[in-house]
């Protein structure tokens, strides 16, 4: 069933919605799911393919056995020997954890209560995902992250966590900076003093917005996606263009523009395990957190009267290298010939709880040495009114507003702009990249948003 529309010089054929036909050709595979991509008839500017990306629900696409699951990556090892070691790392990773939660929680440290119970909650995201693992392992063959509701839903315990230390944070600076009392809202232990004994529900007021932010977000996200999919099929076109094509009959709407230009950019077709714009959005909102706690505690550093919490956010780069190699992995939709980047995730947690271990020892030493007569560095007029701005100026309904929807934003654009990056899909037997390729370029989007990370901290250490 068609119509055509016939405009000057151009005819434009628009076709209803119509799924994958054996006219495709396999482009790719990873982690044993296969993705299509129509092969459109060699005629010059001929556009057959869907404007908007579409996932696969075909049962047959969900499993099959052109790609084994126990494959070997570039280095030659496989994925049962990255899965012992990723096991031992993970679980040794707790040790150095636990030791940072010991001296962080100390009277002597006197961390803001709502950031000490954050890093405590991370205790619950640990434990609660190993059920998942292991319910996929055993009763699905396959790996979390290819569950896209399950890995969500475990994932968003680490995004509960890093509101809490980051909403905490931001609580506690600002009453800082309205009440010049550097003891105010810094206490957690239970014998607090009358100014801090208000302090005793509210974690469970931040865990309350926490959970609210990160259901609220999910919600929008899911929203966002199935409008997109409902306009995919509404607005599913095919156009043929004949003869010269004048300019200024394209930009009559910007809808014909858009066919136009899609004719030379055509997306692949997201495979059946790519993670959906809520389990995106999830993963991003949690590297946005950790960084954005990071600079709270630098800024806490200054305000406590303890240089030592600087040390602190130096502490938490590895961690935020590790969130960055699971999204890579995600990127790459979870390919097991890129199990490298699991590995290193596992290292580059063991690392990072170390050095926020060895930072809290650090911060503890110094406040139990200093013995009360720690004194508050005095702010310049600038970085003032920027911690206010941070912290004052928008309230806080506000800056999570703002922070949910720069994080849809960035998903939305992650996960639909990778659907025209070729390199992606290639099916590592050379054809668009080998796997040696693919390795080295995810490793470079794990290491380059690092070292621009420890390059800001290097310059603010300078200043």
């Amino acid at each position: 069933m068609a119509f055509v529309k016939t405009t000057g010089s151009m005819r434009l054929h628009v076709r209803l919605p119509q799924l994958p036909t054996p006219n495709t050709a396999r482009t790719g595979h990873r982690c044993g799911y296969v993705t299509t991509r129509r092969v459109a008839p060699p005629r010059s500017r001929r556009y057959d393919q869907q404007m908007w990306p579409r996932r696969m629900y075909d049962s047959q696409m969900w499993r099959t056995n052109v790609f084994p699951l126990d494959v070997s990556d570039a280095l030659g090892i496989t994925n049962a020997q990255y899965e012992q070691v990723e096991g031992a790392l993970f679980g040794a990773s707790l040790f150095p954890y636990l030791v940072f939660l010991g001296f962080l929680g100390r009277e002597e440290t006197r961390a803001p209560v709502d950031v000490n119970y954050g890093f405590q909650f991370l205790l619950i995201f640990v434990f609660g995902t190993i059920p998942c693992a292991i319910y996929c392992k055993t009763q699905l063959d396959d790996i979390l992250a290819n569950l896209d509701w399950l890995h969500g839903s475990a994932e968003s315990l680490l995004t509960v966590t890093n509101l809490i230390i980051l909403i905490g944070a931001r609580r506690a600076l600002a009453e800082r900076v309205r009440l010049p009392d550097p003891k105010a809202y810094t206490s957690t232990s239970g014998d607090a003093d009358s100014e801090d004994a208000t302090l005793d529900n509210r974690p469970a007021d931040v865990l309350r917005t926490a959970v609210v932010t990160v259901v609220g977000m999910a919600a929008l996200s899911y929203a966002a996606e199935t409008t997109t999919n409902a306009m995919a099929a509404a607005h599913h076109t095919s156009a043929t263009f004949d003869g010269d094509i004048s300019f200024d009959e394209l930009v009559g709407t910007w809808r014909e523009l858009a066919v136009y230009v899609s004719s030379y950019v055509e997306p692949h077709t997201e495979p059946a395990n790519a993670l959906s714009l809520a389990t995106w959005s999830i993963h991003v909102s949690s590297l946005v957190e950790w960084l954005a706690s990071m600079e709270l505690l630098w800024y806490w550093a200054d305000i406590s009267g303890n240089p030592r919490w600087k040390g602190l956010t130096w502490g938490m780069v590895p961690c935020h290298a590790s969130g960055l190699a699971a999204c890579t992995f995600h990127l790459f939709y979870n390919d097991p010939r890129l199990s490298a980047i699991v590995a290193a995730q596992a290292a580059l947690t063991v690392i990072g709880n170390a050095t926020c271990g060895l930072a809290a020892y650090r911060i503890w030493a110094y406040a139990k040495d200093a013995d009360d007569a720690l004194t508050p560095a005095q702010l310049s007029p600038k970085q003032l009114a920027r911690l206010r701005e941070k912290t004052v100026v928008y309230p806080e309904p506000v800056f999570l507003f703002q922070l949910t929807f720069v994080t849809i934003l960035t998903s939305a654009s992650i996960k639909y702009g990778s659907l025209y990056a070729d390199v992606l899909f290639a099916d590592g037997t050379g054809g668009e990249g080998s796997a040696s390729s693919h390795l080295a370029l995810a490793f470079m989007c794990v290491m380059l948003p690092t070292a621009l990370n420890v390059q800001k901290w290097k310059l603010r250490s300078e200043l």
